[in-house]
């Protein structure tokens, strides 16, 4: 859930579409070349790192964003006829529609076609559906259609319990302060930087910083079902290449302050687990813009942003978008290596191997 349509539309590469580029090279190139439309997909765990987000960093807005579902009848098949039909309206681009309970014939035509592609109670009457549905369906249609338009749709109750994480943290000794910072606009919050590396342009949009005198914090706001799930999650979903990528993008726009690495203000799902702050070091940070390479070999061990980006510039001068550059190069092979071996090494051990 973007919000920021200026933001998504600039073709500069941001994170997340090095993220796109490594999951599937022709979809970026559907979206970043040809610039057809991205189509967003969330889940309940993003839905609530997205409210918690918005409620530190853009509260006063809050309400033009999000609409709060109330309590309605329309459940199971209900609520699924009702949503396409409101969405056979959207898709048609009909904007003056009447309600539920004073559909025209035309309106009561299209509800009915509705009705049989998803094959609603085939044992009843029409009559008999098309009642069922706007018995128990109008408000539910009220809310989405007239409420929430042009609006991301939540459950009243993960406002709720984004609000009770919130109220934990500000009252927790080791997040109240961030938090206070947060609520009282001490910090800049949702700064948008642009930058370069080599011929391409970088973009970023930050949770927020905190600037003291000529010494800049960057923060990430990241939700987890656990903190124990969260240290894994750390590199797996990428997080210390996004730090790494956000930091580089502050030093360009200033370049006068001292940068210090990232710290994450991470909001957990689990009972009785209160929000705590991580920070990465400077090594990981310097990994995820480099990477990891064993000399003697030209393997690969781990990408970093300047890597990916090298690749999409490769895609860009030979216009080849169907399989990764690595394979391209090395004659339509995959290179496959299992690497356990790093494991029984310590840290410092295994940096002679490379």
């Amino acid at each position: 859930m973007n919000f920021h349509k200026a933001y998504t539309a600039d073709p500069a590469i941001s994170n997340s579409d090095l993220t796109m580029f490594e999951n599937d090279i022709q979809l970026y190139h559907q979206i970043k070349i040809l610039g057809q439309e991205r189509v967003e997909k969330s889940s309940q765990v993003q839905t609530i790192g997205t409210v918690l987000d918005e409620l530190l960093t853009d509260h006063e807005n809050f309400d033009s964003k999000f609409f709060i579902m109330q309590p309605h009848q329309a459940i199971g098949r209900i609520s699924e006829v009702v949503e396409a039909y409101h969405q056979s309206l959207l898709d048609d681009k009909v904007e003056d529609f009447n309600q539920l309970e004073y559909l025209n014939n035309d309106e009561f035509k299209r509800l009915e076609r509705i009705i049989t592609n998803l094959e609603y109670q085939v044992n009843w009457k029409m009559d008999t559906k098309i009642a069922s549905i706007v018995t128990k369906g109008s408000f539910y249609f009220k809310q989405i259609s007239l409420l929430a338009k042009g609006k991301v749709t939540i459950e009243e109750s993960v406002k709720q319990f984004c609000d009770s994480l919130i109220s934990n943290a500000a009252d927790n000794p080791y997040t109240k302060e961030i938090i206070h910072k947060l609520k009282t606009k001490a910090v800049i919050t949702k700064p948008v930087l642009t930058g370069r590396y080599k011929n391409l342009q970088t973009k970023g949009e930050l949770d927020f910083i905190d600037i003291n005198e000529n010494v800049i914090t960057p923060w990430e706001i990241k939700t987890t079902e656990s903190h124990a799930g969260f240290i894994s999650s750390f590199e797996s979903f990428n997080y210390d290449r996004q730090a790494s990528y956000y930091r580089q993008l502050i030093k360009e726009n200033y370049p006068d302050y001292y940068i210090l690495p990232t710290k994450f203000l991470v909001f957990s799902k689990k009972k009785n687990e209160n929000a705590e702050i991580y920070e990465a070091d400077e090594k990981s940070l310097n990994i995820a813009a480099e990477g990891i390479r064993i000399e003697k070999t030209g393997q690969i061990i781990k990408k970093g942003w300047k890597m990916i980006l090298e690749d999409i510039q490769w895609c860009m001068d030979n216009n080849s978008w169907i399989h990764r550059p690595s394979y391209v190069q090395n004659n339509g092979i995959n290179h496959l290596s299992v690497k356990p071996w790093l494991l029984r090494y310590p840290a410092e051990q295994s940096e002679d191997l490379f």
